[in-house]
């Protein structure tokens, strides 16, 4: 289930363990923040994995902001169901094999959406599999 949240209200509430709702907003600065139950699940599993600090580059994007920055047409970020992250610690190749070769406990590889990029991690909850490498970023084995 997406969930709607308000910046102003919001911001503090604690979806997970680890993770608020203040994390997922708009770097537009517009009130409205959409967030997947489900995606929330799952970061909270990656973060608990390496049991360090998971940053949320970029959550939720307006529709506006997502033509803005670049994103693609039909953004799982648009949806609420897509976080750009990273781990304290760890480098995104890292992340992305581990998530990647199912060693997250709790999270279901085959229907997430990973990207590796050079400075972070797209996770995404699209129910289905799919992978890609950002520019810059040799696709990796393995």
């Amino acid at each position: 289930m997406v969930r709607s949240y308000s910046l102003k209200k919001d911001a503090a509430k604690r979806l997970s363990t680890w993770l608020t709702a203040g994390e997922f907003a708009c770097h537009d600065g517009s009130d409205t923040i959409l967030i997947a139950d489900e995606l929330v699940a799952v970061l909270q599993a990656i973060r608990d994995h390496f049991a360090s600090p998971l940053r949320i580059t970029s959550g939720y994007r307006t529709p506006a902001y997502n033509r803005k920055c670049g994103g693609v047409a039909k953004s799982q970020h648009t949806l609420g169901t897509a976080a750009d992250i990273n781990i304290d610690g760890e480098e995104p190749l890292t992340v992305f094999r581990a998530i990647n070769n199912g060693w997250v406990p709790g999270v279901d590889q085959d229907k997430l959406g990973l990207g590796l990029y050079k400075g972070f991690v797209h996770v995404d909850v699209r129910g289905h599999q799919a992978r890609w490498f950002g520019a810059g970023v040799a696709e990796v084995e393995s």
